[in-house]
């Protein structure tokens, strides 16, 4: 995708019903990537009930894509459910700055999807 502030100026549609106790954001994200990869539409959803956080991403695309997602966390093993493939390894952190915050080590899970024109992808945190 485009640098962070990049990808928040391309958010076309940001939309929060709820409080800190739990809420549901909705957001249309495709303008936050290359035009090239031909997003027709990108929504993610993050809802929390004060216990859980669950994300899902719902795509479109005018050809297929195998998209993958990257997340980095604090846990050698995550906690979250998800039914499509995922791999675990240490990260480590050689940025002062960012080591002033997370420490030395931080962990990387790449979960990758099958290659389609459409998908939905739903990750659950329990808290």
């Amino acid at each position: 995708g485009f640098p962070r502030e990049a990808g928040a100026r391309h958010a076309s549609l940001f939309k929060v019903d709820g409080d800190e106790t739990a809420f549901t954001c909705r957001m249309e994200i495709s303008g936050c990537y290359p035009a090239n990869l031909g997003l027709l539409s990108y929504y993610r959803t993050l809802t929390y009930d004060g216990h859980v956080l669950k994300v899902h991403d719902e795509w479109k695309a005018s050809d297929p894509l195998k998209p993958t997602m990257t997340l980095l966390h604090e846990m050698p093993e995550p906690s979250f459910n998800c039914a499509l493939p995922k791999t675990t390894d240490p990260f480590p952190i050689n940025d002062a700055w960012l080591q002033s915050n997370w420490g030395d080590m931080l962990y990387r899970t790449i979960i990758t999807a099958p290659e389609a024109t459409e998908s939905t992808v739903t990750l659950i945190f329990p808290l």
